[in-house]
């Protein structure tokens, strides 16, 4: 379309641009061979309506043959859609209600920008390329080998820990930080700091209360020394006895 003097005032060339667009349109309905009965009043909206369609189908007819075609296909689709043998384990009330659901191990440790793309290719494609599949079986590989490493260090955990003290004794304790994380509940933040002792020990605080290292500092980090006050209590979980800390102190 030639555009003349008069057309370039804001009112012509928002009008040009918008016949532009049609000629466009039309010129792509017939690539994707649509025809538009006469009767249909808004021949945009009917033309993106059809691409839309016919853009599905090809997703669809890709993913059969992705499907069908390659070994690990099923398996990295599921990952990535967390379905299958990955969809997210449900957690049930006494009523069996469903009060949450845990995703999946293995996805919850490939969370990342990566697999997101992933996510989003095959969203886009209804399928992956062949080295976009091999890139996300090793993605479940990986992810497989960090959880081994964690029941590792849980089984070392479980074999090292032991009960100190007295069940309701108030002591000091002189620990190191091995995480520090949180959540918010309507009463407010929770922390939640893991520590160890020189014995490898574990100790795990869980409340509203700050606690500081012993350079005075609250933003806690792995590796820190802690001198607390506290009164003890004794748990377990995951097989792991921890020495539990309520109520601390500092000076």
């Amino acid at each position: 379309m030639l555009l003349t003097p008069e057309m370039l005032s804001c009112k012509h060339w928002v009008s040009a641009a918008a016949d532009a667009l049609l000629e466009l349109e039309i010129h792509m309905a017939r690539t994707f061979r649509i025809n538009v009965p006469e009767h249909v009043e808004n021949a945009q909206a009917y033309i993106g309506a059809a691409q839309a369609r016919i853009e599905g189908n090809a997703r669809k007819g890709r993913a059969t043959r992705w499907l069908a075609s390659h070994p690990d296909a099923q398996r990295a689709h599921d990952f990535l859609f967390a379905c299958g043998e990955f969809a997210s384990a449900q957690v049930l009330d006494a009523d069996d209600y469903v009060i949450s659901n845990t995703t999946h191990p293995l996805v919850e440790a490939s969370l990342g920008e990566f697999r997101g793309k992933m996510f989003d290719s095959l969203v886009e494609w209804g399928s992956l390329t062949d080295g976009q599949t091999a890139a996300v079986v090793k993605m479940i590989e990986r992810a497989q080998e960090r959880l081994a490493k964690r029941e590792e260090l849980k089984q070392a955990q479980r074999d090292a820990s032991q009960y100190v003290g007295v069940d309701g004794e108030r002591r000091m304790f002189e620990l190191t930080v091995t995480f520090k994380t949180g959540f918010e509940t309507q009463f407010g933040w929770t922390n939640v700091i893991g520590m160890t002792d020189a014995d490898n020990n574990v100790y795990v605080y869980k409340g509203s209360s700050t606690i500081k290292n012993d350079q005075g500092d609250w933003q806690l980090t792995k590796g820190d020394r802690v001198v607390v006050v506290a009164t003890l209590a004794h748990g377990e979980r995951d097989g792991v006895k921890q020495n539990l800390l309520k109520r601390p102190k500092q000076k």
